[in-house]
């Protein structure tokens, strides 16, 4: 039996987008929580309660991320904002609390940022969703055309390396997958998870080397994350508070096992150390030197990050004592395989021990 092909034709795509109900999404970020920061533009005594937060009040005093290098988000401030309900008036004063975060945006969300500013000029009366949704069909296409290379791709890869009945249940993944995200479903989004998973699901009986090649493949669809249409689409269907805090949270200062807790890494304080959440995220449980290899730049971001601590500890100025450097040197050294070998001849090692253990 002959399979129809279900490769998007553009024109197509942009005459019947009359609702487009997707859903691009990849992964949830962190949510704000005790776990995080404190920040402010002077940085605030800190009283460590515990370990997590010792470490993580280190981005108060403008301690950047171990990985990246680039400073991080307080969510102890944005989490106080939160409770006073500045995420949910208008969007004028929603974006005006923002200004002091805009420096610490990812790029992506930077460049939303800025287009909220333009927009709301012109449209003062519109919530934050109401601005992207102005955006919402020229961007459409654009992101229909990309995803529909990915469904090509996919569909040409297999029609030569599959059986029929497995293209009829390719066929269907991907008919199903259009349905969704031209409307026509009624109440249901097209997810790129989903999708992902479908995927997965559909190659677990064939040869390991396709299913990888065909999750690869999958992998590159559009996501809010990474692709500017992705994020404009799916977020003028949020709210202002959900529009504010995505805007915020790829560069919120978190916790990072060093040895991670599925290899058997502690809940310790010298198993601690401070990084963003795009980047604690991105490596997930996945050993540290292949984060290095995503961040060649990583070890000189390391002594960056240990000579700021060694400076606020030589100062008393931070919740983390001199025996937390020495370890987070030797917890590093051990979890990189000696590729990240820090310098901390600068710790003066005499200062009084803290109780944060």
């Amino acid at each position: 039996m002959r399979i129809t092909p279900v490769i998007s034709n553009l024109f197509l795509a942009r005459k019947e987008f009359k609702n487009n109900h997707s859903d691009y999404s990849q992964y949830r970020y962190p949510v704000l929580n005790q776990d995080t920061v404190s920040f402010s533009a002077k940085a605030p005594k800190i009283y460590a309660s515990n370990s997590r937060n010792a470490v993580t009040s280190l981005a108060g005093y403008g301690v950047t991320c171990v990985c990246c290098g680039k400073k991080m988000i307080d969510p102890s401030v944005v989490s106080r904002m939160d409770a006073d309900g500045l995420f949910k008036g208008p969007s004028k004063n929603i974006l005006e609390v923002l200004k002091q975060f805009e420096n610490y945006m990812k790029p992506l969300e930077k460049q939303v940022f800025q287009l909220l500013l333009t927009l709301q000029e012109q449209y003062p009366e519109k919530n934050l969703a109401k601005l992207l949704e102005t955006k919402k069909h020229d961007l459409e296409a654009k992101l229909i055309d990309k995803q529909s290379k990915v469904f090509g791709k996919i569909y040409e890869y297999c029609r030569k390396r599959v059986s029929e009945e497995k293209m009829e249940e390719l066929h269907t993944i991907i008919q199903d997958s259009y349905d969704e995200m031209f409307g026509r479903k009624p109440k249901v989004t097209f997810s790129r998870k989903k999708f992902i998973g479908l995927i997965y699901k559909f190659t677990r009986n064939i040869e390991p080397k396709h299913q990888k090649k065909l999750l690869d493949m999958a992998e590159k669809l559009p996501s809010s994350q990474d692709m500017f249409e992705a994020f404009i689409i799916k977020y003028s269907r949020k709210n202002n508070r959900e529009i504010a805090h995505r805007l915020i949270e790829r560069s919120i200062a978190t916790i990072e096992h060093i040895k991670p807790r599925a290899e058997g890494g502690a809940d310790s304080i010298y198993n601690y150390a401070a990084e963003c959440a795009e980047d604690n995220w991105a490596r997930g449980c996945r050993p540290m030197i292949e984060q290095i290899q995503k961040h060649p730049d990583m070890p000189v971001n390391a002594q960056k990050h240990i000579d700021q601590i060694i400076s606020l500890v030589n100062n008393g100025n931070a919740g983390v004592d001199a025996k937390y450097v020495q370890e987070l040197k030797g917890a590093l050294y051990r979890a990189s395989g000696g590729v990240i070998d820090l310098d901390i001849s600068k710790l003066k090692t005499n200062l009084p021990p803290k109780d944060i253990h």
